[in-house]
């Protein structure tokens, strides 16, 4: 694309008048490699866009500035260069073929932007993007925050990075201070850690929009705070502050109107152990704004899509293999962050290609292995690796079961299944309960929930003569066993690949969650299909529960309930 050509698909679009090429350094600093500038009337006020698009156009949106935006009062989403912030590249769809159309069709998102801001409709949108305007404070630097949200006043501690600018925020717990080294991914020392205070402003406070390069002063600092907080927090600030030292931070909690929070911080240095510099008109102390980045668990885990909701809940997952590897790992990712895993078995290096840990963690123990990736990359992970045979652990009492919200079985042994629906039927009543497998070969998962109604458990899929797991996709009789070996008995397994086995966890973690909600209250069995070919080629036999449709096999994911059992039945 040309100048020339751009400037034509500009006309085309028949958004400006009297257009023409611009051309300044603002327009590639950000990423735009043609300008054009042109006038038109919105509320009958007089306005210069200037629309800039990048050489990828038009596989991306054209970029709007506000030329003239001296003439207006500040507007929402229009920042110092005059950029319209009025959508999000991956938020569109357009219509590659028709440039002249995406302009027209974008300048109507962000003339609206315009509209909204001239007429003061969006003026909570200053404030709801709060921390865009604070990062333009003159010498604003950057920190890390691991605090508990709070309407309280509370003592917090800081650390200091190696640069000594930066800097690391947690509440006064141990966890929180604990969370140093995985958060900030750093071995040695415990960090120095020296007192600072958290600050909640009160909801509907008006505070201090930031300009860019705004110098931020002291007698700014005294504002926004002693004219935003209860009465109960300015008496717990006055008192803490009372005590001298030579540095403070202290980190604001600014409530949106959206229902977010936005916080923020100020460091005063150079304190010299006088009056503190929120409490005394005169003062020579320096102050610095810093940007504070959030990497408490309420926050990060709102990103896993699940929220906080079971921040609190605790799962006890039998078997760390290659379903059970990942049925703890898909467990953290979906904010239930405290996990329990038992196995007594090492990693072994023919196992490392469908095992969620790999070939790092070869020769560790199962559980350690899991505990030790998922602690490092998910920080706020909670993972317990007990060693042992899960018989053992019983036969020791080395698990209190009552501690659980839910167990998972994923040992892929059926009479060790069968102890354990015995046992835990006994044990935890009423508490939920899933076993999970795998057919052979791939052509299938199954996710058992069990133990949250009276009829219907696992040792109802064995109560056959054949004893035959009812559910499985692979006919009771075969002519010869699942089991291969690539050299010997030291290397026999089951054929299944690394996908079957996190399909399946994905499906006993979404069945967990339905549970904690509420959405699962009978016992039920669930499956997903995979493609019997191989299976077929290698002279294997489906089940008859293989050819039923989706549909089918969710209508009958609670007829397994058999009147024999002698667990749930009367058999």
């Amino acid at each position: 694309m040309t100048i020339e050509s751009f400037k034509r698909h500009v006309d085309d679009a028949r958004i400006l008048r009297n257009t023409y090429e611009y051309q300044n350094p603002a327009l590639a600093k950000r990423g735009l490699a043609f300008g054009v500038i042109g006038e038109v009337l919105i509320d009958s006020l007089a306005v210069k866009i200037v629309v800039g698009v990048p050489k990828a156009f038009p596989n991306c949106i054209p970029t709007f500035f506000l030329f003239n935006q001296e003439d207006f009062i500040r507007l929402p989403h229009v920042e110092h260069d005059g950029y319209i912030c009025y959508a999000y590249n991956d938020t569109l769809v357009l219509d590659i073929d028709n440039e002249s159309g995406i302009i027209a069709d974008c300048f109507e998102l962000a003339k609206k932007t315009l509209v909204e801001g001239i007429n003061r409709k969006n003026n909570n949108e200053f404030y709801n993007e709060y921390e865009a305007y604070w990062r333009h404070l003159k010498d604003v630097r950057g920190m890390f925050a691991n605090i508990v949200l709070s309407d309280n006043v509370e003592v917090i501690k800081y650390s200091k990075l190696e640069d000594k600018e930066l800097l690391f925020a947690v509440s006064d717990s141990t966890e929180r201070m604990n969370s140093y080294q995985r958060i900030i991914n750093v071995k040695g020392s415990r960090p120095q850690y020296f007192k600072g205070l958290y600050i909640p402003l009160k909801k509907g406070s008006e505070i201090l929009i930031p300009t860019v390069n705004h110098e931020l002063t002291i007698r700014d600092a005294k504002e926004l705070i002693f004219k935003n907080i209860t009465p109960e927090n300015e008496k717990k600030i006055i008192t803490t502050l009372s005590k001298t030292k030579q540095e403070d931070l202290i980190i604001i909690d600014f409530s949106l109107p959206n229902g977010n929070h936005s916080l923020f911080a100020l460091r005063f240095k150079k304190i010299n152990h006088t009056t503190h510099p929120l409490l005394t008109p005169d003062t020579t102390a320096n102050l610095i704004p810093y940007n504070v980045k959030r990497v408490d668990p309420e926050f990060m885990l709102m990103r896993g899509g699940n929220g906080n909701s079971f921040i609190d809940k605790r799962v006890l997952v039998i078997g760390g293999g290659s379903v059970g590897s990942a049925v703890v790992e898909e467990l953290i990712k979906a904010a239930v962050i405290n996990v329990d895993v038992v196995d007594k078995e090492k990693l072994e290096i023919d196992n490392c290609y469908r095992h969620n840990c790999g070939f790092m963690y070869v020769n560790k123990q199962k559980t350690e292995a899991i505990k030790q990736k998922l602690t490092r990359y998910y920080p706020h992970s909670n993972v317990t690796a007990i060693d042992m045979a899960i018989e053992d652990a019983i036969s020791k009492k080395k698990i209190n079961f009552d501690l659980y919200d839910a167990v998972v079985v994923t040992t892929g042994n059926a009479t060790v299944n069968q102890f354990l629906m015995k046992f835990l039927r006994k044990e935890i009543p009423s508490k939920p309960v899933l076993f999970s497998w795998l057919d052979p070969y791939g052509v299938g998962g199954h996710c058992l929930v069990t133990n949250i109604s009276e009829k219907g458990c696992y040792q109802c899929l064995y109560t056959n003569e054949t004893l035959h797991n009812i559910a499985s996709f692979a006919a009771a009789k075969q002519p010869r066993s699942f089991l291969q070996n690539i050299s010997g008995c030291g290397s026999v397994f089951v054929p299944y690949g690394a996908l079957d086995a996190n399909q399946t966890a994905i499906l006993t973690v979404r069945k967990i969650l339905d549970v904690f909600t509420g959405k699962e209250t009978n016992s039920a069995i669930y499956s997903w299909k995979g493609n019997s070919e191989l299976f077929l080629q290698q002279g294997y036999h489906l089940s008859e529960r293989y050819d039923q449709s989706a549909e089918q096999l969710d209508e009958g994911k609670s007829l397994f309930y058999q009147l024999e059992c002698k667990l749930c039945g009367k058999g």
